[in-house]
């Protein structure tokens, strides 16, 4: 089986998945019912990679991501994201 991080593979490199089809997929791969468990799960992932992440990596991330994600990401300001330190 695929791992959570399959999730946030999209078929082409400059293709967005649409949120219905992340929600779809993502159900099925945590085994949760609604959204908002898709979100609170996707939020726990999120924050802590985008923490280790340097530069505008984490932008670069969510241009590939559906909408709805693309605040999660910013919930971390880029003060608290990796400084390559």
């Amino acid at each position: 089986p695929l791992g959570y991080s399959a999730l946030f593979w999209v078929n082409k490199p400059t293709s967005v998945m649409q949120y219905n089809e992340f929600l779809h997929v993502a159900k099925e791969r945590f085994g949760v019912s609604s959204e908002q468990d898709v979100l609170n799960i996707s939020r726990a992932f999120l924050h802590t990679l985008t923490e280790h992440l340097a530069g505008n990596a984490a932008d670069n991330l969510a241009s590939q991501l559906p909408a709805p994600l693309h605040d999660i990401i910013r919930e971390i300001s880029p003060e608290e994201r990796d400084q390559g330190e």
